[in-house]
């Protein structure tokens, strides 16, 4: 059986044998049978098998060289607002607000990574073992900034027509002298680490002379870690205590772990006998633990003298299912030589990958002052959990060998 199907699979990667070139072999089969005394099982017509080696070991290995970026989403470091005037002709006082302008987020940057391959085809139906491995690392850097800004005594507060800058993500307790923190210049950091391990069972078949098709199945381990910082500074000078530097400083750690399994199909269109069109579709769910920490510190000097210290960190930690989805799309070439012994094939795709609100933050909201004779209590109401989708992709080039 195995030589017939590998003639077959011969024949119909030449053209020389379509599809409907089959004699059905019974009353309930009407195309695709094997032509050979009873080819078909259970009256099921019998797809062929990709293979078109001989004499080799059935082993395969390929190596990708990813030229990848990496972004989340509802990832802004900072606000520009702008002190806008709102007035009523003959009514006073004026009233000022604050006009949200730009959001800044990290521009994109792109890294190299990298992916192992080892495979085996087996003797079983023509059925395949792929295992890989991917790693990626991805770090970019970004900062606002805008002219100092106040008047008299209010150094937090922008003149008419001045900007000023917020940072979402400061501690609202950490509020001085007005309920919100403005800065002069923002400074962020993001990085992410990510590795996988993919286990595949699949079958690659022959469903037209010039269209093959591979389902497959597998297990999926992972874990990604991922560091968001931000910078927030401001300097003015006040006539009692000369000039006064704050220096705010957040640092959100996560990280993640996880097992479970995957599916997908991978269609390929041939041109030719050498050039191929290829794609792929998977999705996954795995299991595991979400660890989530915050670094926070707050440094005030006065003229150079330490004014103020402060620094706290906060942990938090539990198990999620995590949804991903991998897209792949690209072209390649391939070429069997040594009589049919040795494969060799060239890859350049695109891959898209998405997981699915991977990253959670904690934000803080709804800040108050509170001042009583003996003592001053700022703070913060409520939080919010953020959640956010992590996104890397790009340019993949690929070798493999088949032997």
């Amino acid at each position: 059986m195995k030589s017939t199907l590998l003639n077959l699979s011969l024949l119909t990667a030449s053209g020389l044998l379509s599809a409907y070139d089959y004699e059905p072999c019974c009353a309930c089969c009407e195309t695709c049978c094997v032509p050979e005394p009873e080819p078909c099982i259970d009256c099921v017509c019998y797809t062929p098998q990709f293979y078109e080696l001989q004499c080799d070991w059935g082993a395969f290995v390929s190596l990708d060289f990813l030229y990848w970026y990496a972004r989340e989403s509802n990832l802004a470091y900072a606000l520009k607002v702008l002190d806008v005037t709102i007035s009523t002709p003959g009514v006073a006082p004026e009233e000022r607000i604050f006009a949200p302008k730009n959001y800044e987020h990290l521009d994109t940057k792109w890294d190299p990574g990298v992916r192992l391959g080892l495979g085996w085809n087996s003797e079983c139906d023509g059925w395949d073992y792929y295992l890989t491995w991917t790693y990626f690392h991805n770090t970019k850097s970004d900062s606002v900034s805008v002219p100092n800004f106040g008047i008299d005594d209010d150094f937090f507060i922008p003149a008419p027509g001045e900007f000023a800058l917020i940072n979402p993500w400061l501690n609202g307790s950490l509020s001085r002298d007005t309920n919100v923190q403005t800065f002069t210049k923002i400074k962020a950091k993001w990085t992410l680490s990510f590795n996988s391990i993919d286990l595949e069972l699949g079958r690659k078949y022959w469903l037209s002379p010039c269209f093959t098709l591979r389902p497959y199945a597998g297990l999926r381990g992972a874990w990604t870690s991922t560091n968001f910082r931000t910078k927030s500074t401001r300097t003015f000078d006040t006539i009692s205590a000369g000039f006064v530097d704050q220096d705010f400083k957040d640092r959100f750690k996560n990280r993640y772990w996880g097992v479970g399994f995957f599916g997908g199909l991978q269609p390929n269109w041939y041109f030719c006998q050498n050039f191929i069109f290829f794609a792929n579709l998977d999705a996954a769910l795995i299991w595991g633990k979400a660890k989530m920490t915050k670094d926070e510190s707050f440094i005030e000097t006065e003229d150079t003298t330490l004014v103020i210290n402060y620094k706290n960190d906060s942990r938090d930690s539990f198990y999620k299912m995590q949804a991903i989805l991998d897209l792949a799309i690209g072209l390649r070439w391939e070429e069997c030589w040594c009589c049919d012994r040795y494969r060799t094939a060239l890859d350049l795709g695109w891959e898209h990958h998405i997981w699915f609100n991977h990253n959670t933050r904690t934000k803080t909201v709804d800040q108050f002052e509170l001042t009583e004779s003996t003592f001053t209590s700022r703070g913060f109401r409520n939080f919010e959990e953020v959640t956010d989708d992590t996104m890397f992709g790009g340019f993949v080039l690929r070798g493999r060998f088949d032997f």
